[in-house]
């Protein structure tokens, strides 16, 4: 059998594998990603990508109080903020306050609005219904 004919054998019988161990794979990968160690590889490859340690990592989970610094919400999983054009870390965030500086490019202006708009338009109001209703 020539090199090309034994790795087709071999996928082939891999993917016999994963689909007759489907269930049991997958709950062993999720049994692994529920364990400390899961956790610290994990963060070991997020924190490299900013030249951090996990001491500097952890002085600042600690400063945090372990919460978002945004939202103050504890959160399994805080994001590494970071600015894009220096790549500073600025703190740790949840997804969802990591996610809102994002789509505002990090532009304080553009999130000054949208508090303006927030205390304006906090909630639908009886002008806003008038103004803007179809019909």
């Amino acid at each position: 059998m020539c090199l090309y004919c034994v790795k087709e054998v071999l996928r082939e019988r891999r993917k016999n594998f994963v689909i007759r161990n489907e269930k049991i794979i997958r709950q062993k990968e999720a049994e692994y990603k529920n364990t400390e160690a899961y956790r610290i590889s994990r963060l070991k490859q997020r924190i490299k990508k900013y030249d951090l340690t996990l001491d500097e990592y952890d002085k600042i989970l600690e400063f945090q109080d372990s919460k978002c610094a945004i939202c103050k919400r504890e959160d399994q999983k805080l994001n590494i903020d970071h600015d894009h054009k220096t790549n500073e870390v600025r703190g740790l965030l949840c997804s969802n306050c990591n996610f809102i500086l994002g789509m505002a490019n990090d532009n304080s202006d553009i999130l000054i609005r949208a508090i303006d708009y927030l205390a304006k338009y906090g909630r639908v109001t009886k002008q806003f219904e008038e103004e803007y209703s179809p019909g």
